[in-house]
């Protein structure tokens, strides 16, 4: 397959006021998500979690579209501290060097726009491959904003009184940052983005995506959810939560 340029087939037309302006009138916020360690918490915890993450997404309106993504990465364990307490300072001896799994985890929140009928064919990616970066079809951007702006901030602020996890918005070079290490694949050594940055060309080879001199492999889990939890009733809505199929 021959490599593809992405500024042909881009999405995100801007980057205006903490938004992503995708050209189809979307645009989506984000947020740095710290959950709780592993093993932290118990049945009633897992279920307090699950509880508080359903009362925020209550707070969204209808069609919008919530993507969580977690990245785990090796490191090393490199956070040596001159402490007093000699308990931890022997601790730190004995990682200090040793492989460890790094995880980060963020939620984008897009909230799709009625005016989609106003972009035409031609302006269609799929249909004519339109450089969104050079052309920005969709013009009603300020109106957009504004009418997300009151159901992002009362997401935000339902995440915040949620005491089991920490919760920071991505602000508008952290979105830069984020998205060229998205398109980049550089999630274990992500970098502070600046203008003249070229994204790598993809291309498939032999069942994988090359993404510059990185070769990804991609699985799709259609039945994972039926194995996790089929349906789990919640206790203060009284209706009945049900897993989509899992693709990834």
């Amino acid at each position: 397959m021959k490599a593809i340029d992405l500024k042909k087939i881009f999405p995100i037309q801007a980057i205006e006021k903490e938004f992503l302006i995708a050209g189809n009138g979307d645009i989506t916020a984000g947020w740095e998500i710290m959950l709780p360690e592993i093993f932290s918490l118990g049945i009633e915890g897992y279920n307090n979690l699950y509880e508080n993450m359903v009362h925020a997404f209550q707070k969204l309106p209808s069609n919008t579209v919530v993507h969580i993504m977690s990245c785990y990465y090796l490191g090393k364990y490199d956070k040596k501290k001159e402490v007093k307490s000699f308990c931890i300072n022997e601790n730190q001896k004995a990682y200090l060097g040793r492989p460890v799994l790094h995880h980060t985890s963020k939620i984008f929140v897009t909230f799709t726009n009625k005016t989609l009928n106003k972009i035409t064919a031609e302006k269609n990616t799929v249909v004519k491959m339109w450089d969104y970066l050079s052309h920005q079809p969709f013009k009603n951007v300020d109106q957009t904003i504004s009418q997300a702006l009151t159901y992002q901030e009362l997401f935000h602020s339902s995440l915040e009184s949620n005491e089991l996890i920490k919760v920071k918005k991505i602000d508008q070079e952290g979105l830069k940052s984020t998205l060229w290490d998205y398109w980049n694949i550089s999630f274990d050594t992500p970098v502070t983005y600046h203008p003249g940055k070229d994204l790598p060309p993809y291309s498939v080879e032999k069942g994988f995506l090359r993404i510059g001199g990185k070769f990804v492999g991609i699985v799709s889990m259609i039945n994972q959810g039926e194995y996790v939890f089929n349906t789990k009733k919640h206790r203060s809505i009284n209706t009945e939560i049900i897993n989509p199929e899992v693709k990834v």
